[in-house]
């Protein structure tokens, strides 16, 4: 966000997190759904149920009260695509893995998600990525996924790295009437935030 903020952009952080418990119940209540046969994972079952279509459903429904309540914004830049915003919303993605690139890749957890459960992310993604201005991934494999696995035209992908990879371009504010607000958060679960 600092990369953001040097370069003039107003960031306002929204948070699409339901909080603790009401995650907890949702995970709780759709976890029978899934298996729990993965190896040194215990509570493997919450762990999946995490992933699936259904949270993400409900971090659509936060995302789209919490917007109804924040300044306006120029646009939204939703980071690890966990969610949908509503209709309407310029939106820019950012994000290092597409639920096909991580199944190929092997990561354990998403190549345990029951086949129902996968076809629900894609869809939340294909659809992220069809409406976005921009989807903005950190590799060309992850471009490649979007481009590929989602039809997305290579025009509207944009492989942009991770961390600050230039210097920002100062603004004239002072020229900026209407200076630009963006929205950039961190919407991963806390517990694969780093």
């Amino acid at each position: 966000m600092r990369g953001l903020r040097e370069a003039g952009a107003e960031v306002v952080p929204i948070d699409s997190s339901p909080g603790r418990a009401i995650e907890a119940i949702v995970r709780a209540a759709v976890a029978p759904a899934y298996p729990s046969d993965i190896p040194r994972h215990p509570g493997r079952s919450l762990l999946l149920a995490q992933m699936g279509p259904e949270l993400a459903k409900v971090r659509s429904r936060v995302l789209a009260r919490r917007l109804r309540s924040a300044p306006p914004l120029d646009a939204l830049v939703l980071i690890n695509a966990l969610c949908l915003p509503p209709r309407g919303v310029r939106v820019t993605t950012f994000e290092d893995m597409t639920v096909p690139l991580a199944r190929r890749l092997g990561y354990p957890l998403w190549t345990a998600l029951p086949q129902r459960a996968v076809r629900g992310r894609m869809r939340i993604q294909q659809e992220l990525y069809r409406r976005a201005v921009v989807c903005c991934p950190a590799t060309r494999f992850a471009a490649d996924s979007i481009e590929a696995d989602y039809g997305i035209p290579a025009s509207k992908v944009s492989v942009i790295g991770l961390g600050r990879n230039h210097e920002a371009e100062a603004r004239d504010r002072d020229r900026d009437e209407n200076p630009n607000k963006l929205l950039a958060r961190d919407l991963r679960p806390p517990a694969e935030q780093s």
